[in-house]
């Protein structure tokens, strides 16, 4: 079955490569690109109410819910509104030695897989935008690829390669963080070429033609323009990373426990009031992260990114 999604894309892709080289266009770029405002006139508020219950239903109605029942201890449509506490949530966060763990390990590994990830993302972005050779397209294919796969047969594949031998990773982090990276490498290159893309080459060649070394330009030009994008890219690849739950179920185990796999066994178990209290914190350290960064790249993008070449 993934054999013919792989297929499909592929051709795809082809497509894709074929139009691009064949079609006569510009890109004007050399600067942050800044999202424009559309006018809506009448549809303004129709429009406005249709995404506010939109984000109601899909994302703050089941936090809701969630933070309902980690509070309440137990899951009910009657709830004693008197009787919330912070038991459930100190029994399966802070008395819970493995949930800490997992929590620790998780963290860890988004932190460390996203910012691998993103940065291996940026140099092969930089490397296809300067080449476009049909080496550095396949390249750019191969990154894209496992986003064609399905999860599931990617997290067996890591499974079968690395636990045995020679490599012997079985009950390590470092397969978890392997089979993050074949997984979200797809949305880390999507991100990098986006962060390339809106740099353009104009500043690029103007930095050479003023005598600057290619080294010099990247951390002068190219970086301070990209941080934006990449940025923004590592906080997809932390937020996927630290939820994960397919590769999380086949990769980790109890020697090396993050929260995905804590959150079957918690659910495995019943205890329906632990599993929300787990949920309400991932749900608070991701948005917390969603929102610095949001804060991050909406000041960048508003005020500026100045690049000096000396």
């Amino acid at each position: 079955l993934s054999g013919f999604v792989v297929l499909f894309v592929g051709l795809a892709y082809l497509l894709q490569v074929r139009v691009l080289r064949s079609g006569r266009y510009a890109t004007i770029t050399g600067k942050g690109a800044r999202s424009g405002v559309a006018k809506l006139g009448g549809w303004r508020w129709p429009v406005r109410i249709a995404v506010m219950l939109y984000v109601f239903i899909s994302t703050l109605l089941p936090i809701i819910a969630l933070v309902l029942v980690s509070l309440n201890g137990f899951w009910t449509p009657d709830i004693d509104w008197g009787s919330l506490s912070f038991d459930a949530l100190r029994t399966a966060v802070i008395d819970d030695a493995l949930t800490r763990q997992a929590l620790v390990n998780s963290l860890g590994l988004g932190f460390v897989g996203g910012l691998l990830g993103i940065l291996g993302a940026a140099m092969v972005a930089l490397y296809v935008h300067r080449t476009r050779t049909a080496f550095s397209r396949g390249i750019d294919a191969a990154i894209k690829l496992p986003a064609a796969i399905s999860n599931m047969v990617i997290a067996v594949g890591v499974l079968l390669l690395f636990a045995g031998p020679p490599f012997y990773m079985s009950g390590t982090l470092a397969i978890l963080l392997i089979g993050y990276l074949a997984l979200y490498l797809p949305q880390a290159s999507i991100a990098a070429d986006a962060a390339v893309t809106g740099v353009g080459k104009e500043l690029p060649e103007a930095s050479a033609v003023a005598g600057a070394s290619p080294v010099r330009t990247f951390w002068r030009v190219l970086l301070p323009l990209m941080i934006p994008g990449l940025v923004a890219g590592w906080a997809l690849l932390f937020i996927r990373m630290v939820g994960d739950l397919t590769a999380s179920a086949i990769l980790a185990g109890t020697s090396n426990p993050v929260v995905g796999f804590r959150i079957l066994e918690v659910f495995n178990g019943g205890s329906y009031a632990l599993l929300a209290a787990l949920s309400t914190v991932l749900v608070l350290i991701t948005g917390t992260v969603l929102v610095l960064v949001m804060w991050y790249t909406r000041r960048k993008s508003r005020f500026g990114i100045s690049a000096k070449v000396g």
